[in-house]
């Protein structure tokens, strides 16, 4: 048995290195550091000459892989043994006082983890020349740290600042992990884009704010820029980097449970919650506290607040006005490295934001009556039979005269020649005595042939009476 086991030792412990040497130390990110020299400039907001040793780096990568922003931010870095320098150029033609702000990460110990422990830091620094503190100051941010800005001409502001070492006070080739991002927000929407340096959120990594392990490098050189021999910093070589294609959009629906204050949020595949996620009921403005995972695939967002009942305010709305579910800090990513899509504009607080909605489907009685997704499609809510339409008496028209013509007077017709025999209307046997001697041309019409005649004959034989009288007349 012993002979055994001594042979087992060996290959045990090589599949366990090969198995620890495949295990990546870090997200993928798009593999960039920073040499920083050693100096101390003025905090002035002013350009001077001791910048000139560090190289400038931008600030370019969308968080969500497309730019929605004509923003340009770079930034350069110096050091010594009290603080960390930097100096930031930021184009902006539509400035935020309150929302352009320029963040700063540092891992201290480099170690890169899925958590932040107290040697890592987010500090933010507004464009306007102020350090962010309360709330939304960061993790462990250095409020405390020294900042001024600077306007130039053309929409150009100079940033320059300090942050103090807490943890680690860095020498000539220590290096930290490092990330730097800028919030890009215009004079009517709060944000817009939001730029990062390393971490390639759009392709799956972490948010810089959630954990530390996408972050990039930072090397410490000399006051000329030089590291010490056989301190790599390259990267190995590789194909050509090409910008990642922009992430599938991920979807979501909330749902109401009878008698719960909480509102459940089901996505068609599942989703990593990062740290800080968080949702706003608008136009009411009502936040809710950090998301909690329900199971792989949906999430529930509550206030503890008795007076604000998320739930019935979704349902029901605030102040008699309908209400939207928002997602306000955004630490979502589905499996597939789908991110959710920030198009829906709604006005919260006086503001207009620019968020990802998500759609109201109603309320069930459980949590377990929430459709769950199958095999990617759509979770919508189960079918239901229509709901039918009480019977009516079919409609019909009122039923109405048969139209006739309206009576007119009998047409007169004017005279013409003689109607042949048999022709006589009604009209002319309904002429009366009055008419005759007032229309003598309707008495003629119609006689028959026979009466003419003796009428004629009549005539004839007392115009001959009246001639032969004239001719004897003495």
């Amino acid at each position: 048995m012993k002979t055994f086991a001594n042979k087992m030792v060996w290959p045990i412990l090589s599949l366990l290195l090969v198995l620890v040497l495949a295990v990546p130390a870090s997200a993928v990110g798009f593999g960039r550091y920073y040499v920083a020299p050693n100096g101390r400039p003025s905090i002035d907001g002013e350009i001077d000459a001791i910048w000139d040793k560090a190289e400038w780096t931008a600030i370019d990568k969308p968080y969500d892989g497309v730019n929605d922003s004509d923003s340009e931010v770079r930034i350069k870095l110096m050091w010594n043994d009290i603080n960390l320098y930097f100096l930031a150029e930021i184009k902006d033609t539509d400035h935020n006082a309150e929302n352009d702000i320029l963040e700063i990460y540092l891992d201290q110990k480099n170690d890169k983890t899925s958590v932040y422990n107290a040697d890592d830091s987010q500090t933010r620094f507004k464009v306007s020349g102020a350090v962010v503190t309360g709330a939304y100051a960061g993790t462990n941010a250095q409020t405390d740290s020294e900042v001024t800005v600077k306007k130039l001409d053309n929409n150009v502001y100079i940033m320059e600042g300090a942050i103090y070492w807490t943890n680690v006070f860095p020498s000539v080739g220590t290096t930290m992990g490092c990330e730097f991002m800028y919030n890009d927000g215009t004079s009517k929407r709060d944000f817009v884009e939001a730029y990062r340096w390393n971490a390639n959120t759009a392709a799956g990594d972490p948010a810089p704010y959630a954990d530390t392990s996408a972050f990039g490098t930072l090397y410490f050189a000399d006051e000329n820029g030089k590291l010490p021999e056989g301190l790599v910093t390259e990267a190995p070589e590789t194909d050509p980097v090409t910008e990642p294609p922009a992430p599938e959009t991920l979807t979501g629906y909330a749902y109401t449970v009878k008698d719960e204050r909480k509102i459940y949020i089901s996505f068609t595949e599942k989703v990593t919650l990062q740290k800080g996620t968080s949702c706003v009921l608008a136009p009411a403005g009502l936040l809710t506290e950090a998301a909690e995972a329900v199971n792989e695939y949906m999430i529930s967002v509550d206030n503890s607040d008795p007076q604000y009942d998320l739930a019935a305010t979704l349902k029901n709305g605030w102040d008699y006005n309908p209400q939207g579910l928002y997602v306000w800090e955004d630490g979502l990513v589905g499996v597939s490295g789908a991110v959710l899509a920030h198009g829906d504009d709604t006005e919260i607080w006086g503001q207009l934001r620019h968020l990802h909605q998500f759609p109201y489907l109603g309320e069930v009685a459980s949590v377990d009556e929430i459709p769950a997704p199958s095999d990617g499609k759509a979770v919508v809510p189960p079918e239901t039979d229509p709901v039918a339409e009480p019977e009516t008496e079919p409609e019909t028209e009122p039923e109405t005269e048969p139209e006739t013509e309206p009576e007119t007077e009998p047409v007169t017709e004017p005279v013409t020649e003689l109607e042949t025999e048999g022709q006589q209307t009604e009209e002319t046997e309904a002429v009366t005595e009055k008419t005759a001697e007032t229309e003598p041309s309707q008495t003629g019409k119609g006689l028959p042939v026979g009466a003419i005649i003796g009428i004629a004959a009549a005539v004839i034989a007392s115009v001959a009476v009246v001639i032969g009288i004239v001719k004897r007349k003495p």
